[in-house]
């Protein structure tokens, strides 16, 4: 867990130790590479396609790609301007979700 690389980390740094006691290590590092960029791709969508799904259950017309697609690029698009704006639309967002949380869970405990 102490393995730093000039203060970076991460599976790149890694391979920078260790490649030079081990020349294969690069194998590795490729496999791990692509572990964390596979990761990088799939939740994203999954997350995103699992909440739309989630939509069903109020009307079965909803068409959930078009959705998921919709949802992704709009927040790729504004990620492009910085994670701070990302960070303060969805405050707000997270807030009013915990808050309905919340009331539903009191409301149902109550009931």
């Amino acid at each position: 867990m102490r393995a730093d690389n000039n203060g970076e980390g991460g599976i790149f740094s890694l391979y920078a130790l260790i490649r030079k006691k081990k020349r294969w290590t690069f194998v590795l590092a490729i496999i791990g590479g692509a572990a964390l960029l596979a990761d990088g791709i799939i939740t994203p969508s999954i997350t995103v396609i699992s909440a739309v799904e989630g939509l069903n259950l109020f009307s079965n017309s909803i068409s959930v790609v078009p959705i998921a697609l919709l949802i992704i690029t709009a927040i790729f698009v504004i990620q492009q301007f910085g994670t701070k704006l990302l960070g303060e639309s969805f405050g707000p967002i997270m807030f009013i979700w915990f808050l309905m949380l919340g009331v539903l869970g009191v409301s149902q405990i109550v009931n």
